[in-house]
């Protein structure tokens, strides 16, 4: 089994809620981290087999990070990108992914880390009304079911808090 280090470590900014980085998509702050992760370890993009990130807020507009990141970033197309979404531990397990296929080697230069902009993550409605059904399926009470014009609205962010867990506590 081939040996696996990290060579270089890289945090994207940390922002309030709302505040001075709510119009930075998270593939945006993901480019700045990937060119400064190479740039830390003096290596070019063009060398990197693999790009995996983590994001549990992924929304229609940008559905794999690690590769919106990776182009935006300017790196090769060539350069697959991977997205985990795992809402807890997700740099973790992007880090444990990227060590255990180097491991194996099915490659040899991994970036992996991720990215998340809780200000961008977006609402949306259930499939049961968007098909235009009705919608029949609620959520415990209190956790971002909100009400326009009398259709559930879902807020991501507290949906996915309460939906992580047992409705029966």
């Amino acid at each position: 089994m081939k040996e696996v280090v990290i060579v270089a470590g890289v945090r994207t900014p940390v922002g309030r809620y709302m505040g001075s980085l709510k119009d930075v998509q998270p593939y945006e702050l993901g480019a700045v981290v990937l060119d400064e992760a190479v740039r830390r370890a003096g290596i070019e993009p063009t060398i990197v087999d693999h790009v995996i990130m983590g994001q549990s807020y992924q929304n229609g507009e940008y559905v794999n990070i690690a590769r919106m990141s990776l182009l935006k970033a300017g790196w090769p197309e060539s350069i697959p990108g991977v997205t985990l979404d795992s809402r807890c531990c997700t740099g973790l397990d992007v880090v444990r992914h990227a060590a255990a296929i180097i491991a194996s080697e099915q490659a040899e230069i991994i970036v992996a880390g991720g990215a998340e902009s809780m200000s961008n993550a977006e609402f949306y409605l259930p499939g049961s009304i968007k098909w235009g059904i009705g919608g029949s399926k609620g959520m415990p009470k209190g956790h971002g079911d909100l009400s326009t014009w009398g259709l559930p609205l879902y807020d991501r962010i507290q949906r996915a808090r309460v939906m992580s867990q047992p409705e029966e506590r």
